[in-house]
This record gives C-alpha cells, sequence and structure tokens, in this order.
C-alpha cells in the first residue's frame, strides 16, 4: 500500500510577518498567535488522517507547530530530527 507523506511548514513567527528584510534561518523564534492559531487550524484539518509518525526540526517553531499538531489528534508520539 503507498505511504503518503505531508510536508506542514512551521506556523507564523513575528520575523515572518516582519517587513523588514532578514535572514532568519536557524534562529530560535517561538510561534506567534497567529501562527499558533493557524497551527491549530491545520491541526482541525489533519484531525481525521491516521499518521505513524511525525517528524520536525529541533527548531522552537518547528516543535512547537508539530506538538500543537499531535496535541490536537490521535498520534501519541514525535521523533525530532534535524
Amino acid at each position: 500500500m503507498p505511504k503518503t507523506l505531508y510536508l506542514i511548514r512551521h506556523g507564523e513567527t513575528d520575523f515572518n510577518s516582519d517587513p523588514e528584510p532578514r535572514i532568519r534561518g536557524r534562529i530560535e523564534l517561538d510561534l506567534n498567535q497567529i501562527g499558533i492559531e493557524n497551527t491549530l487550524k491545520t491541526a482541525s484539518f489533519l484531525n481525521n488522517i491516521h499518521f505513524d509518525s511525525v517528524l520536525s526540526s529541533e527548531i522552537n517553531r518547528a516543535k512547537q507547530t508539530a506538538q500543537i499538531i499531535i496535541s490536537e489528534s490521535t498520534i501519541n508520539h514525535n521523533k525530532h530530527i534535524q
């Protein structure tokens, strides 16, 4: 049976919404309120999909996004990769 891979970008941070051009890269930033709300909407959309695992980078915003999605689903574990 074929497997499906879902790629989800991390939620918004204050740097994402800042019009000032910046190099963001691996700067440790948390999700802002809009990022949290949008990630909750994404989690709700994905709620009826069965996932075998969730992988994310170690960057805070990616981990927060993964943790929100996991908390709103039946997924019981999270693996982190870089």
